[in-house]
């Protein structure tokens, strides 16, 4: 995060010397002073704020079993020389594809149906408005861990740039909130697709060749935290595969076999395999007419038993009951 610090700084600065060379060094300013004081606090602080306080380069659990991962912090192994002056060299970088794409798409152009151009606020706001795009967007390349909240920051410092500059440009010159930017200056130059695309298309140029970097780094070059990370992704994929399955309803409710004899309802569901089961245990169909029979078998056979059991037993039958009862006892005793 402090590279990162050091980084966004740089594009800041850089682009301002470069104005230099266009204004004659007169120290005249390309960005309003209000965007110059919340570019840190509120345009590209809270992305950070996120990383800083939710972002996880490994688990609890990676880390408990490859105690190896604490070596790049008690070396300082992310924080040298050498990735300082390469992160204040993509600074450079990226500031010099912003600066100049902007400069690039005002020169000698005509933004407005009049054939009239927006001047220095309207360059000044489209470069302003690249630099937060790239910044924020090398930010996603650096996420590890996306919450909630990295969600909300992201699109917060972003997206509240817009309702900035289009509340600046209403406020008049002569107010105690004075601000740089002309009186409705916003409308006029939001209103121009030169104003929307040209951002996009410096932040892809800027970004690019650090995305490209990472990413041939990552797969051909990895660093041991990164390959335990992806020992974590194949664990949980297996893991994943391995859950049981959910119960459906046919294997909560036994279907019926004999299919051709069932009454089917309205419902369009219930036609599917175990719908009509789900239904019926539901009571929000009818029994069908095979069902039925088999509830009214297993009641008559339950019936008939519990008759049978009630019925009072005759003499005769108590005495050939008994003569076999000494039967068995006496074969038993002889086999002994």
């Amino acid at each position: 995060m402090v590279l990162y610090s050091f980084y966004k700084n740089m594009a800041f600065a850089i682009t301002t010397f470069y104005y230099g060379f266009l204004n004659g060094f007169s120290a005249q300013s390309l960005y309003e002073s209000w965007a110059i004081s919340l570019y840190n606090v509120l345009f590209t602080g809270l992305p950070i704020l996120c990383v800083a306080v939710f972002d996880q380069q490994n688990s609890r659990s990676q880390l408990l079993e490859y105690p190896e991962l604490y070596e790049r912090g008690r070396r300082s192994m992310d924080f040298t020389w050498f990735k300082y002056w390469l992160w204040l060299i993509k600074g450079m970088w990226e500031a010099t594809i912003i600066m100049w794409f902007g400069v690039g798409a005002c020169w000698h152009d005509a933004w407005s149906e009049s054939g009239r151009t927006l001047g220095l606020s309207g360059m000044g706001n489209l470069i302003f408005t690249s630099l937060i795009y790239t910044v924020n967007l090398h930010m996603i390349l650096i996420t590890r861990t996306w919450t909630f909240w990295n969600h909300v920051g992201w699109y917060l410092s972003v997206l509240i740039w817009f309702p900035f500059i289009i509340i600046l440009s209403l406020i008049p010159a002569n107010s105690v909130v004075q601000a740089d930017l002309a009186y409705w200056q916003a409308f006029n130059f939001m209103s121009t697709a030169v104003y929307w695309f040209t951002p996009i298309v410096t932040a892809v140029a800027a970004i690019l060749p650090t995305a490209v970097w990472r990413y041939v780094m990552r797969n051909y070059v990895p660093a041991n935290y990164q390959i335990i990370q992806e020992v974590g992704r194949i664990r949980r994929k297996k893991a994943e595969k391995k859950k049981p399955k959910k119960l459906t309803s046919k294997f909560l409710f036994k279907r019926n076999k004999d299919s051709s004899d069932q009454e089917y309802t309205g419902y369009a569901f219930s036609q599917s395999a175990g719908g009509l089961d789900l239904l019926v245990s539901l009571g929000m169909a009818p029994l069908p007419k095979a069902m039925k029979e088999r509830i009214q078998k297993k009641r008559e056979k339950k019936k008939s038993e519990k008759d049978e059991a009630s019925a009072p037993v005759e003499p005769e039958e108590l005495e050939e009951k008994s003569r076999h009862e000494d039967n068995d006892s006496s074969s038993s005793t002889e086999s002994v």
